[in-house]
């Protein structure tokens, strides 16, 4: 019963873990592109401010999955655009940023587990989940987030 039945979650796990794979594949060839790395260097300098370049990461991966994307492929393609020109920004930072556009996105993405899980079980539809205190909620965390990160990157390149 229960080799049937993580059986069965597998083939449904398989077009989630493909769409991971080619974010990756994504992510890793645009880190080795010269057309990105010469965009990347011409769009973001050196001493382009650490708050900005975080920012972008995280609000840009909430915009990507509100609109429908998934996180990891917003987040490889962030990774390799601004990745490339952020002197002013530590690799833990910047990881870290990620991981927090990844969490708040988690709570407002139309494709997001417990979104969908949540709207089946209490029986609400899945945009009255988004289009809610969730949305301003997000927007208040991303920012303090981004404020705290912002400080740990100073604190950082001490």
């Amino acid at each position: 019963m229960a080799l049937s039945s993580t059986r069965a979650s597998l083939e449904r796990l398989g077009a989630e873990l493909s769409v991971v794979a080619w974010a990756f594949v994504l992510g890793a060839l645009m880190r080795r592109s010269e057309t990105i790395q010469t965009l990347a260097q011409g769009l973001f300098s050196p001493e382009t401010p650490a708050l900005l370049l975080i920012a972008l990461i995280v609000y840009g991966i909430l915009a990507t999955v509100s609109i429908g994307g998934h996180p990891i492929v917003a987040a490889s393609v962030l990774l390799a655009v601004l990745g490339a020109g952020s002197g002013q920004l530590t690799d833990t930072v910047l990881f870290a940023s990620v991981v927090l556009g990844w969490g708040c996105s988690s709570m407002i993405g139309p494709a997001a587990l417990n979104l969908m899980m949540t709207s089946l079980m209490f029986q609400v539809s899945r945009r009255s989940l988004i289009v809610s205190i969730n949305t301003v909620l997000n927007v208040v965390f991303a920012s303090f987030g981004i404020a705290v990160l912002t400080g740990i990157n100073a604190w950082l390149r001490v």
